[in-house]
């Protein structure tokens, strides 16, 4: 069933945008939550920061498997059930009475939370007329880059007036609302789900896409995207704090700033179309690597605000033009192609966590050189891979066939 009216569509997309950003707001809340854990749990930074990461990688491995399920049964069958996994573990959290239970219940979150990203985009392609069906898209992958920054600002605004328990009993409170409303979304129908090919066909379709030089570069791409960014921003507030002596509240401001680069995002349509995708992934990661050079050599505070807004919206620049680099080179394996990228993207946000423990010795400066660096070397990759042949999947293909 496809929803027929304008109101009916916008709310369908509304939706499914503001489930995904506060889905995806769940891994961003570990960054500014990382000296209240080492405080509490009494561990080191490192191993503060693997709040981060347990639910990063988690989620990234699990879009692998809840991607194809959804293809095979349904996208609400996998979704419903998935968020309300998701918000009884939010909810458990924080009650955690120990950092192991903390980090094990950081894993289920991050199981439960894949259940939505791949069947989200596939169940709006499904429902929505194909006039507003890329209008739809990129709203939602709004709702899912602005998370990076939203996530961040709601943890360092609860954490202002009660404890950090609260960000997560918070966010269990939001995903019973959200439930809620996804429920009463209309299913899709006029599939025969068993005729989707099997999980077997579908891992080895990975395997082949991962022979192609034009996704690779979009994967890479891909990585690159969240590693800067979670790292950047991982180690953001310590800098902050010792070179500027900001304050709580306004390092929450200096996160929001932003906001603003990320809703640019939507917007990258017209010149994906009139540029190609590849060169304005491209221009996009040059764009966020100058940023980063700029905050870099910032001598005062607004400077690197600018520097950070200017990175921000190379970041959500780069993110549609990716995803629809990766849905031109290979069509008839979109989706298998897409879940891919995904969780490639969050395994990037998962390792970024740990840079700023990592490279403790190079400061916030020598980081966002290297970061810098990552980008451009991204941007160079795309810019060669331009003239990759792609393989030609073929949609009833049995494992380790391809057409």
């Amino acid at each position: 069933m496809s929803v027929r009216t304008r109101l009916g569509a916008a709310t369908t997309v509304a939706i499914i945008a503001l489930t995904g950003l506060i889905v995806i707001s769940e891994l961003y809340v570990s960054i500014p939550l990382t000296p209240t854990v080492q405080r509490v749990f009494d561990v080191s930074q490192a191993q503060a920061s693997w709040v981060g990461t347990a639910f990063g990688l988690a989620y990234g491995g699990g879009v692998l498997v809840f991607g194809p399920l959804s293809d095979r049964y349904g996208r609400k069958t996998i979704i419903v059930p998935g968020l309300l996994v998701l918000a009884v573990s939010t909810f458990a959290v924080g009650f955690s009475p120990s950092y192991e239970i903390l980090i094990g219940l950081r894993i289920v979150q991050g199981l439960a939370a894949a259940t939505f990203p791949a069947a989200a985009v596939a169940y709006i392609g499904e429902v929505l007329p194909e006039s507003i069906r890329a209008t739809g898209i990129g709203v939602v992958t709004t709702g899912v880059l602005a998370a990076g920054i939203v996530g961040q600002v709601y943890a360092d605004a609860v954490m202002l007036v009660a404890g950090w328990e609260w960000v997560f009993w918070g966010l269990a409170a939001v995903y019973v609302v959200f439930i809620a409303l996804l429920y009463a979304l209309p299913q899709t129908e006029g599939e025969d789900r068993q005729s989707e090919p099997g999980l077997l066909t579908v891992y080895a379709r990975m395997g082949r896409l991962l022979q192609n030089r034009v996704l690779l570069s979009a994967y890479f791409g891909g990585f690159a995207v969240l590693f800067t960014f979670v790292g950047m921003y991982s180690g953001l507030a310590p800098y902050l704090q010792t070179a500027f002596g900001v304050s709580s509240q306004q390092l929450l401001l200096v996160r929001a700033a932003g906001i603003p680069g990320m809703l640019l995002s939507p917007f990258a349509g017209r010149p994906i179309a009139r540029y190609g995708s590849s060169r304005v992934a491209s221009g996009s990661f040059v764009l966020a690597a100058g940023g980063l050079g700029l905050e870099a050599i910032a001598g005062s505070l607004p400077v690197l605000v600018v520097g950070s807004i200017v990175f921000v919206t190379g970041i959500a620049a780069a993110v549609p033009s990716l995803i629809s680099l990766i849905g031109e080179t290979v069509p008839s394996a979109r989706g298998t192609a897409v879940a891919l990228y995904v969780s490639i993207l969050f395994i990037g946000a998962s390792v970024g966590p740990l840079l700023p423990t990592s490279l403790q010795s190079i400061g916030f400066v020598g980081l966002c050189g290297l970061l810098a660096v990552v980008l451009l070397v991204a941007a160079g990759i795309l810019v060669l891979s331009r003239n990759g042949s792609a393989p030609q999947l073929a949609d009833n293909a049995t494992p380790g066939d391809v057409e």
